[in-house]
C-alpha cells in the first residue's frame, strides 16, 4: 500500500542518512512519477537548508562499496533552466567534439556556481 511504501522510504532515507555520518533531517521524503509494476521510481529528498545538503552530499564518497547502496545514484535535482542550460552546453560540446582529435569538451561546474565548458586533453584510453 502507499502508506507502507512511504514507511520503507523514510525507513531507508534514515538507514542511508546514518551510514553517512551526518546530522541532517529530511523534511520531505517523496517518489516522482507513477507506480508501474517492476520499475524503480526516483525518490526526491528534500533537506532542511542548503549547508545540510553540502553536508549530505560531501559524505557520498563513504556509500562506495556498500552493498545496500550498489547500483544507487544520487543527484541533486535542478531547476528546468539548469536542466536546459546544461543540455545546451551537452550539445555545445558534442559539436565540438566531432572535429577535436587531441582534447575533449566536457562539461563541468554546479547548480551552485553555474555550469560551464572545459577542454580537457583527451586520455589515451578514449
Amino acid at each position: 500500500t502507499e502508506n507502507e511504501s512511504t514507511e520503507k522510504d523514510k525507513e531507508w532515507v534514515n538507514d542511508l542518512i546514518k551510514d553517512l555520518h551526518v546530522r541532517v533531517n529530511a523534511k520531505r521524503i517523496i517518489r516522482i512519477g507513477d507506480f508501474t509494476e517492476g520499475k524503480t521510481r526516483s525518490m526526491l529528498l528534500g533537506l532542511e537548508n542548503e549547508a545540510k545538503k553540502i553536508s549530505l552530499s560531501g559524505n557520498l564518497r563513504v556509500l562506495k562499496g556498500l552493498q545496500a547502496y550498489k547500483g544507487i545514484s544520487i543527484t541533486e535535482d535542478l531547476t528546468p533552466n539548469q536542466r536546459q542550460t546544461y543540455k545546451d552546453l551537452s550539445e555545445e560540446a558534442k559539436q565540438r567534439n566531432q572535429n577535436e582529435t587531441t582534447f575533449i569538451w566536457r562539461v563541468r561546474g554546479s547548480s551552485k556556481n553555474g555550469f560551464f565548458l572545459k577542454k580537457l586533453k583527451k586520455s589515451s584510453n578514449h
